[in-house]
């Protein structure tokens, strides 16, 4: 057999055996070099350029971003690294080869290719099976810029780790004015992504932090000429929260969006879609869904009169509950608010002047009128109140909602009631640090919860076991797919059959 029809796999196995073994932070199985260069493979699914450089003896030099700063196949499997060498082509050695060799047999190669590279140290870990980088899979990190009913391609992009979260509607874009935005802006960015230069003059958290200032809700950073894109870091040491979400793009994207701003007219304006999470990545791809803007979803947030809650931890992960506005409620906003809980009974607080600014989350007290607890917020200047109301009927999951006595039609802020399931949720995220909250409207919450408030009490169901099964089952249709409500139907139909007694057989003559 000719060295160039040797094949690798053996020589793979043989390395296996001598080499510590472990899982990586996924749990995928790999293995530990432990004074030995080991070799692994990256399999690619995709005819498009490789993005490697190497040298003549076959060592990775760098690495090559296509058009939009996006990393291509190889870098994008994460384990090749500056150093290591191509050692296969399709299990066919490449000692001996010259570079032009090896260039033409990747380029020859069938699809899937699989590549073979030596570690350029022996300490590194690398995965026992093989990585299968299929380039071509839809990416959920990206933009959709717009000029009114025109949607462009899509721009691959990436979301610092920093910043409230962006929601899936369309946002208003303008450029910023100066174009580094290391100074205050000039003109007006309030509730718009603000398009920004990368600068050597400042940092991008200091870029961040002038739009947030100057009222904008986020950054589309185009990064440097030639640059890769990547996710901006949270400044070290830095003690304070840059609220300011950066997005960032390539040169030729940055130029694309720039274009489409300026051409913008009143009746066609520009947007702004950041697709950067399953959740958006589904509603984009759905065409039965069509994208809103933020001031459309803002109106229809007003007049909502329920909706879903985010909740945002401070390392940025996120969980999702739902809400119930009072009736008598202030305006919503789409805006991400810090949250403190407020423990106990309010009316035992002398001072709540720690609340100042923030949305407060407590639990209603029965041994205190709700609107002397509310009066109490409105004087310590909070900015909202989520309340959790005790029901000794309905289960933890249900949305308890109760009438607030108030002087005037409209209370002075935002107040919505969540479960007692929703409070303990926010209350373990809070143990770990900050916690923010974000509204978003669904108007079929509000009935949903206020058919459960009645048929907890286990007296209002229908006398006869017929007509109980016929109202629970409307109702559970009506709950379409929501576990915690459907659960919480089954467990108070569960408490009305046992409240109601089983219908008596009478006996006839026939019968005896």
């Amino acid at each position: 057999m000719g060295r160039w029809q040797r094949l690798v796999g053996p020589f793979l196995l043989a390395m296996v055996t001598i080499s510590a073994s472990n899982d990586d932070a996924n749990g995928h199985a790999q293995q530990c070099g432990g004074g030995v260069a080991l070799e692994y493979v990256v399999v690619v699914h995709t005819t498009d350029p490789l993005g490697v450089i190497l040298s003549d003896k076959l060592q990775v030099l760098s690495f090559v971003q296509d058009e939009n700063g996006r990393d291509r196949a190889v870098e994008a499997s994460g384990l090749v690294e500056v150093g290591d060498a191509l050692v296969g082509v399709n299990d066919v050695l490449t000692e001996g080869a010259g570079l032009h060799t090896v260039v033409n047999w990747i380029r020859d190669a069938d699809v899937p290719k699989k590549l073979t590279f030596r570690a350029h140290n022996t300490s590194r870990c690398v995965p026992l099976e093989s990585a299968s980088m299929n380039h071509d899979v839809e990416s959920i990190n990206f933009v959709v810029a717009a000029q009114g009913n025109q949607r462009s391609t899509e721009l691959y992009a990436l979301v610092s780790e920093f910043g409230d979260a962006i929601a899936c509607e369309l946002y208003p874009i303008v450029l910023a004015d100066p174009t580094h935005a290391c100074l205050p802006l000039n003109n007006n960015v309030t509730g718009r992504f603000v398009l920004v230069q990368s600068s050597r003059q400042c940092s991008p958290h200091q870029q961040a932090l002038v739009v947030g200032r100057s009222g904008g809700f986020g950054v589309i950073l185009v990064q440097h000429e030639g640059k890769k894109i990547e996710s901006v870091l949270s400044p070290r040491g830095w003690i304070g929260t840059i609220r300011t979400p950066i997005v960032m793009v390539s040169q030729e994207a940055g130029r694309y969006v720039a274009d489409l701003t300026t051409s913008a007219t009143a009746a066609a304006p520009a947007t702004i879609q950041v697709v950067v999470s399953d959740t958006c990545a589904k509603r984009y791809r759905d065409p039965t869904l069509v994208a809103i803007t933020m001031s459309e979803k803002h109106a229809m947030l007003i007049e909502a009169t329920s909706g879903d809650l985010t909740i945002v931890s401070q390392d940025g992960t996120s969980h999702s509950a739902e809400f119930v506005k009072a009736r008598t409620s202030g305006a919503l906003d789409l805006l991400q608010h810090p949250l403190v809980i407020v423990p106990g009974n309010l009316c035992l607080f002398t001072s709540l002047v720690w609340v100042r600014g923030l949305y407060v989350l407590s639990q209603v007290s029965p041994s205190c009128p709700i609107e002397a607890q509310l009066a109490k917020l409105v004087d310590a200047g909070a900015t909202g109140v989520l309340w959790a109301v005790e029901n000794a009927n309905a289960p933890d999951s249900v949305v308890s909602i109760v009438e607030i006595p108030t002087s005037s039609t409209t209370m002075p802020f935002p107040c919505a009631f969540v479960s007692r399931h929703t409070l303990h949720l926010i209350s373990l995220c809070a143990e770990d640090g900050p916690v923010s909250i974000a509204f978003a409207p669904n108007n079929a919450y509000a009935s949903q919860y206020e058919e459960l408030q009645v048929v907890a009490d286990p007296a209002n169901w229908p006398s006869s076991s017929r007509g109980r099964r016929v109202l629970y089952h409307r109702m559970r249709k009506a709950m379409d797919n929501s576990d915690g409500k459907l659960q919480a139907l089954d467990l108070c139909f569960q408490a009305a059959e046992a409240h109601h007694p089983p219908p008596v057989e009478i006996k006839t003559k026939a019968s005896e």
